[in-house]
């Protein structure tokens, strides 16, 4: 079919307005037409005619099916041809006179028309080199095809079963047969003595020849994702070995034989049913990073305190309740989802490392040893039972990432200001904590905003979270009302936020003072509890006479308190209050909804109305 060259500025030519008609007209037929042909290719795919689809690409659309090109390969330069429709490689097919002196064939079958590569594939390019086929249907290969003189051989995901003759391509030097159905590999597959890579993860293989050992040369080793129960002695042959993948396979234990493999870099053995290492797994003097996790550990092997050049760690998914040796030499440590129950003196003494992360643990304390990791600066410990952070956190210098997500933490430290490091700030899913403005304040203005917040708005060391409704203070027991300060550390707070108002007050020296003896002490906790018991009642006749407001309409819950959040709200009049900016009386005197967090408040109200009657001193708040 022949083609036209159509130009846009044709009437600037000297065309007159009919011929430029003419011409718009022809180009919109021939695209109609092509598309046509576009679908009758697809149509003919999915009735299954595939000859109607060979005589489609071979008429109308061979230019488009395979390209050619040259590469420079270390001085050398590379014919390569890469065919997009396995229709043009018939046996007579015309094409191969333009393919028979390829060096590297790339073959695309995206409509799975072919179940095996032909013969006369290998026959028609004699001087091929590089062979690569890719997602199609293919089982088997010809055993023409594995010859001298091939180097490169890909093929991954597809249906190959076997790889028979294999051991006559003595030249190959990088397989990859990934993501395939195979289930052995050739008794005689240790005679492929130059290969360098080998890739046979994603398949079924049981077992690895005995001769395994045979390829002296190989350097990249990825067995992943078989079946694999043991490896095999040889394997200490391998001793230009750099890099090993076993993830995803059924191995109890790794052979003694592996510490001999010295030029060893990574080792990858995740998703087995390894217990221990090997004795001698010290010996593996170049190992920089180690991934043993989702496997069966119950400690940290001890071997790995002895290896000068580990530099990453990784062993989540395990049972591992101890750290027995300091691993002085780690980067990068990762131990998530395990059941330590603490950051010990070991696992501190892992002086150089930069990336911890303790994620879904037991942890209950960060220690004030933690000053001692002068390099960290990632430190997960999200899905801790974790309820505080220490003041002496800002003493990691370096630290730019800190997740506490799904922890108990209370507040957060004033500390978090002095971090001029830290860039990132993770405290979603954390239930108890008493502000939620810090959640809001770092999701909308970042790190910045929230250590300007915690700046002005410092948390308070006197406060306890009692349920989601009410926070009192750390000296005031929830049953048995007030209690004498052990330190006398008075340090009343009162945090404004908007129309809001929070209540933070420890009770006063005077009152503390008031139980010192013991018999006076009980005898005033009685009489605290029914006048709180009083003052709650009285409360929630205030909060029934303003449940027609619109401002504490939504989100109430029966008793006039709001449920969101993690601290919950009710609704007083300010004039009640004693200590607040506003006077009774006044223009401003109305009722609006306030933070009740702080019950002792309405206590030393009750016992001031008591003491007016009775004729005694005033009792001071220090609100």
């Amino acid at each position: 079919m022949s083609t036209v060259a159509f130009s846009d500025d044709v009437a600037a030519d000297g065309k007159d307005e009919d011929d430029v008609t003419n011409m718009m007209l022809l180009r919109e037929k021939r695209n109609f037409t092509r598309a046509k042909l576009q679908g009758m290719r697809v149509m003919s795919v999915i009735a299954g005619n595939y000859n109607s689809r060979k005589k489609v690409f071979s008429e109308i659309l061979e230019h488009a099916d395979y390209k050619t090109y040259e590469i420079q390969v270390a001085g050398r330069t590379l014919r390569c041809a890469r065919v997009f429709n396995p229709a043009l490689l018939a046996k007579n097919s015309k094409t191969w006179t333009t393919l028979a002196d390829i060096q590297i064939f790339e073959l695309e079958d995206p409509e799975g028309i072919l179940t095996s590569i032909p013969k006369h594939y290998a026959t028609n390019m004699q001087r091929l080199e590089s062979f690569s086929i890719t997602w199609t249907r293919v089982k088997s290969l010809p055993v023409e095809l594995f010859r001298q003189g091939l180097k490169t051989l890909s093929l991954p995901r597809n249906h190959i079963k076997a790889l028979n003759g294999i051991e006559k391509a003595v030249d190959l030097s990088d397989l990859n047969a990934s993501s395939n159905l195979l289930t052995e590999l050739p008794k005689t597959f240790g005679q492929l003595q130059n290969l360098t890579t080998l890739d046979v993860s994603g398949n079924a293989i049981r077992e690895l020849p005995v001769n395994f050992g045979s390829l002296n040369q190989l350097r990249t080793l990825d067995c992943s994702c078989n079946r694999l129960a043991y490896l095999p002695d040889s394997i200490e042959n391998l001793t230009e070995l750099a890099c090993l993948d076993l993830n995803n396979n059924h191995l109890a234990e790794l052979p003694e034989t592996i510490g001999n493999l010295r030029k060893l870099e990574d080792l990858r053995a995740r998703g087995n049913r390894l217990q221990f290492l090997p004795n001698r797994f010290d010996r593996l003097v170049k190992l920089g990073s180690l991934i043993l996790g989702k496997n069966r550990f119950e400690e940290v092997p001890s071997q790995l305190s002895n290896m000068s050049s580990l530099r990453m760690l990784n062993m989540r998914e395990n049972s591992i309740r101890g750290f027995p040796r300091a691993i002085s030499s780690l980067k990068t440590l990762i131990l998530d989802s395990n059941q330590l129950d603490e950051i010990g003196v070991q696992l501190l003494s892992c002086s150089n490392v930069e990336l911890l992360s303790l994620e879904n643990n037991a942890i209950r304390l960060i220690p004030a040893g933690i000053d001692r990791l002068k390099h960290l600066r990632v430190l997960h410990l999200g899905g801790n039972p974790l309820d505080a952070v220490p003041e002496n956190i800002d003493q990691l210098e370096k630290l730019c990432h800190l997740s506490l997500k799904g922890t108990n933490i209370r507040t957060l430290p004033t500390a978090i200001v002095r971090m001029d490091s830290l860039s990132l700030l993770d405290i979603d899913g954390c239930p108890h904590l008493t502000d939620p403005y810090l959640r809001k304040e770092l999701k909308e203005n970042g790190i910045a905003g929230l250590r300007s917040y915690i700046s002005q708005n410092p948390p308070s060391s006197d406060l306890i979270l009692t349920d989601r409704r009410t926070v009192l203070p750390r000296y005031f027991d929830e049953n048995n009302g007030p209690i004498s300060d052990p330190n006398n550390k008075q340090q009343p707070t009162l945090v404004h936020q908007g129309n809001r108002v929070t209540i933070f007050a420890p009770l006063s020296n005077s009152v503390n003072q008031g139980f010192a003896g013991a018999a006076a002490a009980a005898a005033q906790q009685t009489a605290d509890q029914k006048v709180l018991k009083q003052s709650k009642t009285t409360q929630n006749e205030e909060s029934r006479e303003l449940k027609n407001l619109d401002s504490i309409r939504e989100g109430k819950s029966e008793d006039g308190y709001s449920l969101d959040g993690d601290v919950a709200y009710g609704t007083v009049n300010k004039s009640k209050v004693k200590g607040m900016d506003q006077k009774p009386g006044s223009d401003e005197d109305e009722d609006e909804p306030l933070d009740l967090v702080d019950s002792g408040v309405l206590i030393r109200q009750r016992l001031d109305a008591q003491d007016t009657e009775s004729g005694a001193t005033k009792r001071q708040s220090h609100i």
